[in-house]
């Protein structure tokens, strides 16, 4: 009985949400005050109620400044690895494109490669890329991949915990 009456008083909250003032018909804003333009579209949901209303839209400003964006580092020739940032940061996504050798990308968490001639290793992940292709991985979608220390690609053609150096790939990573 507790559990029914609980539910009951938060769908009763929840339909008490206040709409964004204006008209609001199929996500469309038809009539708004100075906040939004009417005849824009914007994200909506709806309430319990079943009414609708606008959600809020977070812009960001354009910016030149370093500390904002999120910075590039690739290759200028073929290589077997690539530091893509010295110090801790966020990867938000990188590529690599493979010649004639198959092998594994590994990510790994420092501020160089781990030594290579089938040293064992431990990646902060791995993934196979085949040979004569293009392989990515992409974290914009939710929080980017976090590293303490520093971010480094790897390519080795003999498996995910040992480091066989070849150097055979364009490597590509996006981090800040």
């Amino acid at each position: 009985m507790l559990k029914i009456v609980v539910a009951l008083a938060l769908i009763a909250l929840a339909s008490l949400v206040p709409a964004q003032a204006g008209t609001v018909e199929d996500c469309m804003v038809v009539t708004a005050d100075t906040a939004y333009t009417p005849g824009t579209a914007r994200p909506c949901t709806e309430t319990v109620g079943g009414r609708k209303r606008v959600d809020s839209v977070t812009t960001i400003a354009p910016s030149s400044s370093s500390t904002v964006g999120i910075v590039t580092v690739n290759s200028s020739a073929l290589e077997s690895n690539k530091v893509i940032k010295s110090s801790a940061g966020n990867l938000y996504g990188w590529a690599v494109t493979t010649g004639a050798v198959q092998g594994w990308v590994l990510l790994f968490n420092g501020t160089a490669a781990p030594s290579a001639g089938g040293a064992a290793v431990a990646p902060a992940k791995c993934f196979y890329a085949p040979a004569n292709a293009s392989l990515a991985g992409s974290y914009r979608s939710g929080p980017p991949m976090h590293f303490t220390t520093g971010i480094v690609i790897v390519f080795s053609s003999s498996g995910c915990l040992t480091n066989t150096a070849s150097t055979t790939v364009f490597i590509s990573g996006d981090a800040s």
